[in-house]
């Protein structure tokens, strides 16, 4: 071998593992949450992939009607077009009226 691929050691010619029962290629039996890492993505939170959706999908009158005074018109606009992100407790309101109304 020539070059870089050359300084590599291969395990599977060196030992073979196949009397054992096991395999190089095939690995030690991990699974994959064993092998894998998973990272959270700070943008996908629940506020943006379930209740936004379900918020641009109201109607803007029925959410007037449902949130009463907690919720100006003008914010539930805004909300609705993802200019905003509100506080816990309005995405909290947000989501109760949400579930009562049947989108989430």
């Amino acid at each position: 071998m020539v070059g870089k691929a050359g300084t590599r050691y291969d395990f599977r010619y060196r030992f073979p593992l196949g009397w054992l029962g096991l395999s190089v290629d095939k690995g030690m039996g991990h699974s994959e949450q064993n092998v894998y890492t998973e990272y959270a993505d700070p943008k996908r939170t629940e506020w943006i992939t379930k209740i936004q959706p379900a918020l641009k999908k109201a109607k803007l009158e029925v959410l007037v009607g449902a949130c009463g005074k907690r919720l100006c018109r003008r914010e539930i606009i805004e909300l609705q077009a993802s200019r905003k992100k509100p506080h816990r407790r309005t995405q909290q309101l947000l989501e109760s009226i949400l579930k009562r109304l049947g989108f989430l």
